[in-house]
């Protein structure tokens, strides 16, 4: 077996516990998520075939079998044969999410349609074997899953292999083994580009409908989900919620949770609006033609969506703003529910609330003032919800700068003391807070703030304390000393050593900065001298 110094593994661009890399074993490099030819790896893998289900089964035996491989986290399970959903997403629990793992995870024995998948769950190496297996049984892989080639009329695949064999490709296990591992190394590279874009979770919910074993796995994946996942707060692609499973993927339990704990209303009266087409909500027909009939002065606004429920001093943050959901005007009681619980934790911080619902966003809208305990009311039109602001607003407040406020509370925790001299100036969505100079301005691309104030970073958990040098570009995870651990890739953050301080963007999590020795921790935004 090769030694451990022939292996490299450099952490590129996390999404969750997907990640993009480079691998080298030896001389040859490939990118991760790797669908990588058997006897290539099988110099550099040990004990690889002692499944993790043995343990269930019988730990003692499995304790004597299983050692840690040099190279690897081996991730060995039935998933061939698609056993227990439930005993295999423990596995992943125990032997990869409760870890930030330094070597790259190898699943053996994977099929193509399972790679975006698995990928998802922090799988990074796939082996050829199962492309191998298929050919020998007459298997033909595609994208969409394994077909027998007896059962198949006409060749729907326009690889290499398939254009210049055609149906011949079915009867030559040679060209059939080949075509497989075509198909294998597709899926791979698309996963690539999704982890890119930040839309391999999209991509994920619409691929398990067509399979109840990773429907299951995935929501037992959401089930596991805490706040010490390295999953992003923030990013730059759209979030698509058009399942069950929208509902519970971390971004969405992460926005709902922080923003009920932050949220502090200028006043006592509340307005509920039903979401928009367009993002962020102000700048939709539908809510610019409602402020033009009906004056919104000293009030607060909460938007209702399904699954989002969003204070407008929050829009700009992501995922508010920028998801998108199926309208078809129907609501189940399931979203009925889970809207309204949501929506009566804000509602429970007013005195007074109006909505101007219909449909389901009227049951969702009664539903949580009943969970409230708040005798809300619906306005009918326009006018009726006009007079009801006019005779209940109190003090006008700005709202610009309450969305500076909020959003720095949501990213940070804190915002500065002197948040109320501040000024905002540019026009919505993309402003800038002023204090004499630059505090901080939303990057709307991402959802968040970008925080100019060096010092202010520095003053929340968000640090991180680098080797003596002068950032510019990429700090490196060799380059960190010191990280926060509660860091998520995405997030922003203050670096300092003693000459030098600044904020940049984190590209892999707190844990991992201080963790591994190779990978990209911070792309740095800004860098001043102490």
């Amino acid at each position: 077996m090769h030694s451990e110094s022939e292996v490299k593994f450099n952490q590129i661009l996390r999404d969750g516990f997907s990640r993009l890399g480079t691998l080298e074993l030896g001389e040859e490099k490939f990118l991760t998520p790797a669908v990588i030819p058997f006897e290539k790896l099988e110099g550099f893998v040990g004990n690889t075939f002692v499944p993790l289900t043995l343990k269930e089964l019988d730990p003692q035996r499995f304790g004597m079998m299983r050692k840690e491989d040099e190279n690897f986290l081996v991730f060995n399970t039935p998933l061939s044969s698609l056993g227990n959903p439930r005993t295999i997403s423990n596995l992943f629990e125990e032997f990869v999410f409760s870890k930030v793992p330094e070597k790259p995870v190898y699943a053996p024995i994977v099929d193509a349609y399972s790679i975006p998948i698995l990928s998802y769950f922090g799988i990074d190496v796939f082996d050829t074997i199962s492309a191998d297996l298929a050919a020998e049984k007459g298997v033909f892989m595609l994208e969409s899953g394994n077909y027998r080639v007896e059962d198949l009329k006409e060749n729907p695949c326009s690889c290499i292999v398939c254009c210049e064999h055609g149906l011949d490709a079915f009867k030559d296990k040679e060209l059939l083994r080949k075509h497989n591992e075509l198909v294998m190394e597709r899926r791979a590279a698309l996963t690539r580009e999704l982890i890119r874009k930040g839309e391999l979770r999209n991509f994920v919910e619409s691929e398990v409908k067509k399979s109840p074993f990773y429907t299951a796995l995935l929501r037992l994946f959401d089930s596991h989900w805490d706040e010490r996942h390295p999953h992003p707060r923030f990013r730059k692609s759209k979030a698509i919620f058009c399942s069950q499973e929208s509902f519970t993927r971390p971004e969405v339990s992460y926005f709902l949770k922080r923003s009920a704990e932050v949220y502090s209303p200028r006043t006592r009266v509340a307005v509920v609006l039903p979401c928009s087409a367009r993002k962020p909500y102000l700048l939709s027909k539908s809510h610019r033609a409602l402020r033009a009939k009906v004056k919104f002065e000293g009030v607060n606004e909460i938007i209702v969506s399904s699954p989002l429920v969003t204070p407008r001093e929050l829009e700009l943050c992501y995922p508010a703003c920028n998801y998108d959901v199926a309208v078809t005007g129907y609501w189940s009681e399931d979203e009925v529910e889970f809207v309204a619980e949501k929506l009566a934790k804000l509602l429970e911080k007013f005195e007074k609330v109006v909505a101007y619902v219909s449909g389901g966003y009227r049951r969702a809208f009664e539903r949580a003032c009943e969970i409230a305990g708040t005798s809300g009311v619906v306005a009918e039109s326009a006018e009726e919800l006009g007079r009801f602001i006019e005779e209940n607003g109190e003090e006008r407040f700005d709202l610009y700068l309450e969305m500076f406020r909020h959003m720095f509370a949501y990213q940070f925790g804190k915002f500065p003391e002197d948040i109320e001299e501040m000024k905002v100036r540019g026009r919505y969505p993309e402003l800038t807070l002023y204090s004499g100079e630059r505090v901080a301005r939303v990057d709307v691309s991402r959802g968040s703030l970008d925080v100019y104030d060096v010092d202010f970073v520095l003053s929340t958990p968000y640090n991180v304390v680098i080797d003596d040098f002068k950032p510019k570009g990429t700090i490196f995870a060799v380059g960190v000393i010191k990280a926060w651990q509660g860091i998520k890739p995405g997030d922003t953050v203050a670096f300092e050593n003693e000459r030098w301080k600044g904020v940049g963007v984190a590209r892999m999590s707190g844990v991992e900065m201080e963790k591994l020795r190779e990978g990209y921790a911070i792309d740095v935004r800004r860098v001043v001298e102490k």
